[in-house]
């Protein structure tokens, strides 16, 4: 960890009930630094983290972004020189697909991180961190088959999709009681409703810490829907439907295909770029227009 940025001693964790209660789930806890009294905290488990604040009397806690009164993201400037943090937009490979090249990285509007919390399914055969390069394939046949193993992997998620199949194709894994998901695709939708975008959204389950379970049973309820249905039931209808029998399997599935992205947050957006790589926008992804005139067209 950067200077500044602290492991909180296991007996100052016990002593503190908020503490107690954010590393009950084995995350490891960091100071960041108090502000207005609060005291901020930078939880890690593994790759997955995100930051509380702790209230002066150490009883409670709350999860997010804290912002000035001047609409300066103060919690963007206590993290950002921890390794992995910020959102960024990679293009290349990902996951056990590494990137092949860094096009450019996003800083604009708040990132929605995986709460340390929150449980992403391991393998008996781990993906290599998302840092650690691999070689750049040797031939053009090579790094078109991987990447086609990438779209391969999402297509067999449960997933809805909107969008005409003659437009550029951008997928988007989103928890359904994440903001910033929602934010997302309601910026994406006047490009789907124009017939400029096709957009496939994959429900995840990963902030049942902050809302006592309620990802898992809309993300139950999302997958249970129709394709065409699932992503205007989520925005419209607010998914009050019972889930189907079938729905624990296939919420297990697009979680196992998260793992194997190397998924850090809701939203991330996948795309098959012109130039036949990967790419990615990881948190919220800030400039669409960008990112969708980059979107390869449909063949």
């Amino acid at each position: 960890m950067p200077a500044g940025v602290k492991r909180i001693p296991a007996a100052e964790i016990a002593a503190v009930p908020a503490l107690r209660q954010i590393a009950s789930h084995g995350a490891k806890l960091y100071d960041i630094g108090i502000v207005d009294g609060m005291r901020g905290v930078f939880a890690r488990s593994g790759s997955l983290f995100s930051v509380f604040y702790i209230a002066p009397d150490g009883r409670s806690e709350i999860q997010g972004e804290m912002w000035s009164d001047h609409g300066k993201n103060i919690t963007l400037r206590q993290v950002a020189a921890i390794p992995g943090v910020l959102p960024t937009v990679t293009i290349g490979r990902i996951g056990k697909h590494q990137p092949v090249t860094h096009a450019f990285v996003h800083h604009s509007g708040p990132s929605a991180v995986v709460p340390a919390t929150a449980t992403v399914p391991t393998r008996t055969t781990r993906s290599p961190s998302p840092d650690t390069p691999l070689p750049v394939p040797a031939s053009p046949a090579q790094k078109a088959k991987e990447v086609a193993s990438v779209f391969r992997m999402l297509r067999s998620t449960a997933h809805g999709t909107v969008g005409p199949a003659s437009a550029p194709h951008l997928w988007m894994l989103i928890d359904p009681m994440c903001i910033h998901s929602i934010h997302a695709m309601q910026a994406l939708a006047p490009y789907v409703n124009a017939g400029k975008l096709r957009l496939s959204v994959i429900p995840l389950s990963i902030l049942d810490y902050e809302d006592k379970g309620e990802s898992t049973l809309k993300a139950k309820v999302m997958v249970s829907r129709a394709p065409t249905r699932m992503v205007a039931d989520w925005i419209d209808k607010g998914l009050p439907e019972i889930a189907s029998a079938g729905a624990t399997a296939r919420l297990a599935r697009n979680m196992a295909v998260a793992h194997d992205i190397g998924l850090t947050g809701t939203p991330t957006l996948l795309w098959h770029t012109r130039d036949g790589l990967i790419g990615r926008s990881d948190g919220d992804p800030g400039d669409l227009a960008a990112i969708i005139a980059s979107l390869r067209p449909p063949t």
